[in-house]
């Protein structure tokens, strides 16, 4: 067991350098040595959920059991600054890591290995490491890291700060750190002049209430220039707290104006620019040189400004998600697990008689877990204080109640209390993050996203209209329909992916945002067709137009997974959310058909760049477990296009396999997987179950089934065997992917390949070609490689062979023979018909019976052996044959 730790009072440094650590070696546990800074406390108040630490005595089993053997020490080398874990460091059999800044003292530890250089902030020197080994990490993460560095640095002002802290800010501030978060937890010591001013400015607050926002202005007139003005802004707006603030300070003839906003409603920049001024959204300044405007002029301007240009504010309205997932006050402790399990929430309301009597925490059931005691309904554990908020609380107020009363979830009440929403951490993240990192940085129901989540469009109509002219108006009828509903209408998945590809493909997917089920209905009534199929636990329905093109139809959703290889439970969704559940980035694409936007190709998820480069690369990391069968249409896909597999996405596929997830899959699945391939172009199947030895997945279907060297190259004689039988001009259809079966299954014994076959739920045609293979192939090939035999013996030992079975003689053949011999009964033997018949023989002056059968035989075997010729032959030979017959019987 591996531990991330830091020293006791735990400030932003030691803290985000934890975090850091956690990126370089993420199989350790964080776990908080003492106590925390006060503002680490506030920080961990709203972001504890983020930021999985723990206390020593949540590992009071694992450290008296001695299972650690690995300690990563941040931000000291003073042994009795790590509390609780102190004797870890001392310990010859715990490996010891340690990265820090301070200067050395004689009490300090000494690792075994050791990062320690006298910069700013150690976050510097972790994230310095971050860059080099190329680790991702999300906007909240290059924020926290920064806030470290900017509290240990005074923004990068103190004397102490190095150009390795400047480089790891410019690094963090690429992967998009939020500096308004950071503005709200960092401090620094003021001048006496600096502190002088800041009294004069704080006696001078005037606080206006503007559409729910606190707007502040500070001012003064100075006798002489001081400086840090916007510094003492930014104390200002720590003090006080206000929406938005101005700072106004006269010197001789200039009036320097400091603008800051903390919320998205206001842009401080658009005010100062009427000054010639400028800036930022959250941070703008201006000089305004006019010796004769007062204060309290300017102060005006800038409030009737500022009601001019705000823009409406965020409420829970906005942001909460509803419906709200809850749970009954009697359920069971276990079924709130997997109630949060199942949908990737940290707590569920507890509501009883649509009343809201309690809250459950992902916690709560942690703590229960330790007591063995998950069988106990929830009333006894859920806490009953619960703090609601209204729909109008402002993102403000949302955040000050989470950080007040430490909690992680709101519901939110209509006016007549009734739930109709809930606002949770993580909603207040994707409004400061922003959602591409609530969904890269989330560990969701899918699991830890695998891209960057950056919507991106296309212009794909001039492409569609080289579809045949058919297909291109029943999509663009698609459209009209869903226009007239109001509904966003989208094509998607394999089809848009081989329009890009310039791959034919019918396959049409159709996503709707909204009821998939009734936009279907009203589909067949417009296309004049009909709903073939229907499933109302999925959202999806099958339509067959009138000119008879099948359009599959599903409702955007959201999904998951009970256990690995299951079949998926789902809820509505937006589009988003509806291609982020795919399988690679590649399906989850999106054309939208509606008419305004119709040829609008979407992508969140850098798809169409991974079709330009051949990559094959999944959306998150859990998909392979999730869904094993991604495994064989991943190696499906790589074949097929000549693709490749991005790195991380090989690494967690092999994982996959090796933790047997495919275990789980049903055997009906795994069937049709096994089906799709061998129904793959011929060089293609080759390859894919070439890589199916490799990486070792045959043995899912049967521990003895595999591809040698042998069966590959009889597979390799399947192309040139289907292009021999289309020269002979053979009318029946070879089943091809028949052939890659006979030749997979080729080593098992007749008894595991007959129960191989009925487990997968393959035909009894199927199951009766193996049996030729392994009961009657060898004795066929014997016989048609003896000297002297006669055709009618080669028609005899065929006549009741598919096509598949005789191609497989000539492939596993390499004698002459066997080929001619076939050829000449496709061609030929078979095609041969009797002039005689039954009435012949009745002519003849027999009465019918067993003799008929006996005597045409006899005629048709002098006939294929070419001894007949015409109907006059065959009939005094009929003559013969049945005098001969008589007489025996007599």
């Amino acid at each position: 067991m591996q531990l991330i730790t830091s020293h006791k009072g735990t400030d932003f440094d030691s803290l985000a350098a934890m975090v850091a650590a956690s990126k370089l070696y993420p199989e350790a546990t964080m776990v908080f040595s003492g106590r925390l800074n006060q503002n680490v406390k506030d920080f961990m108040s709203l972001y504890k959920d983020r930021i999985p630490i723990k206390r020593p005595n949540q590992l009071k089993a694992e450290l008296e059991q001695g299972l650690v053997d690995r300690l990563i020490v941040v931000d000291t080398r003073i042994g009795n600054r790590l509390g609780e874990l102190e004797k870890l460091a001392y310990k010859s059999k715990v490996e010891l890591i340690i990265y820090d800044h301070h200067p050395a003292l004689d009490e300090e530890l000494t690792g075994d290995w050791e990062l320690i250089e006298p910069v700013g902030a150690v976050t510097s020197l972790l994230c310095q490491q971050i860059e080099k080994q190329k680790v991702e990490i999300t906007p909240f993460e290059a924020t926290l890291f920064t806030l470290g560095i900017y509290e240990d640095t005074g923004g990068l002002m103190f004397s102490s700060t190095t150009s390795t802290d400047a480089a790891a800010v410019s690094f963090l501030l690429r992967n998009n750190a939020n500096l308004s978060v950071v503005n709200q937890f960092i401090e620094r010591p003021l001048s006496s002049t600096q502190q002088d001013l800041f009294t004069q400015l704080l006696n001078s607050l005037q606080v206006y209430e503007l559409n729910g926002l606190e707007i502040d202005i500070y001012k003064a007139e100075l006798d002489e220039y001081i400086g840090g003005i916007a510094y003492l802004t930014h104390k200002l707006d720590d003090l006080n707290q206000s929406d938005v603030l101005f700072t106004l300070v006269r010197l001789d003839n200039k009036i320097l104006i400091v603008a800051r906003s903390n919320v998205d409603t206001l842009d401080v920049s658009e005010i100062v620019t009427e000054y010639s001024g400028g800036g930022h959204r959250r941070a703008a300044s201006a000089m305004v040189r006019d010796e004769e405007l007062a204060l309290s002029q300017l102060e005006e301007e800038i409030i009737t400004m500022v009601e001019k240009k705000m823009q409406p504010l965020v409420l829970a309205k906005d942001i909460m998600s509803s419906p709200v997932k809850t749970i009954g006050p009697d359920k069971s402790m276990e079924k709130a697990e997997a109630r949060m399990l199942c949908y990737g929430h940290s707590g569920l309301i507890v509501t009883e008689n649509e009343d809201l009597v309690g809250v459950i925490s992902r916690r709560d059931v942690d703590k229960v877990k330790q007591h063995d005691l998950m069988h106990a309904p929830v009333k006894g554990y859920m806490s009953r204080q619960v703090v609601t908020i209204k729909e109008d609380t402002t993102f403000k107020d949302i955040q000050q109640k989470m950080v007040e009363h430490d909690i992680g979830r709101l519901p939110v009440l209509n006016d007549n209390d009734e739930l109709i929403g809930i606002v949770t951490r993580s909603d207040v993240l994707k409004v400061l993050y922003g959602e591409a990192d609530y969904i890269k940085g989330q560990q969701n129901r899918y699991g830890r996203s695998m891209v960057d989540i950056s919507k991106q469009v296309f212009n794909v109509k001039n492409i569609l209209k080289k579809m045949q002219t058919e297909e291109f108006e029943l999509l663009s009828e698609v459209g009209r329909i869903a226009d007239n509903l109001d509904l966003n209408v989208y094509i998607v998945g394999g089809f848009v992916r081989d329009l890009i590809l310039g791959v034919k493909n019918f396959d049409f997917d159709i996503v709707v945002e909204g009821d998939g089920i009734k936009f279907a209905r009203k589909l067949a009534i417009e296309l004049e067709g009909e709903v073939i199929d229907e499933h109302q636990e999925f959202g999806t329905a099958c339509v067959a137009t009138g000119l008879g093109f099948k359009l599959d139809v599903v409702s955007c959703r959201v999904e998951y997974y009970q256990y690995p290889g299951a079949l998926p439970e789902v809820e509505a969704s937006d589009l988003k959310q509806d291609l982020f559940r795919r399988d690679f980035t590649l399906n989850a694409l999106a054309i939208q058909l509606n008419s305004k936007s119709f040829g609008k190709l979407i992508d969140f998820f850098g798809g169409k760049e991974d079709l330009d480069a051949g990559l094959i690369r999944i959306l998150h990391n859990f998909s392979f477990i999730d869904d094993p069968t991604r495994i064989f249409r991943a190696l499906r896909f790589v074949n097929r296009y000549d693709f490749e597999l991005e790195e991380i996405t090989k690494e967690l596929m092999e994982h996959a396999i090796d933790q047997k997830v495919v275990k789980g899959v049903s055997l009906g699945r795994l069937s049709n997987e096994l089906k799709l391939i061998l129904k793959e172009e011929e060089e293609t199947v080759i390859e894919i179950l070439s890589d199916l030895e490799e990486f070792d997945l045959l043995k899912f279907f049967h521990p003895r089934l595999n591809w040698t060297d042998e069966q590959l190259k009889l597979a390799c004689e399947i192309p040139w065997a289907e292009s021999w039988i289309e020269e002979l001009e053979i009318k029946e259809e070879l089943t091809v992917w028949h052939l890659y079966l006979l030749f997979l299954i080729k080593n098992l014994s007749i008894s595991e390949a007959k129960k191989l076959l009925t487990d997968l739920k393959l035909s009894s045609s199927i199951i009766n070609k193996v049996k030729f293979i392994k009961e009657e192939a060898k004795d066929k090939l014997e016989l048609l490689t003896e000297s002297n035999i006669k055709a009618s013996k080669v028609y005899n030992n065929l006549e009741f062979l598919s096509l598949e079975e005789l191609v497989y003689l000539v492939i596993v053949s390499e004698d002459t023979e066997v080929k001619d011999w076939i050829e000449f009964y496709l061609l030929e033997l078979r095609g041969i018909e009797l002039q005689v018949t039954g009435k012949d023989i009745i002519e003849l002056g027999y009465e019918p019976g067993p003799c008929f059968q006996k005597a045409l035989q006899a005629v048709k075997t002098k006939k294929l052996n070419g001894e007949l010729e015409t109907y006059e032959a065959e009939r005094n030979y009929l003559e013969e044959y049945l005098s001969c017959l008589e007489k025996e019987d007599n």
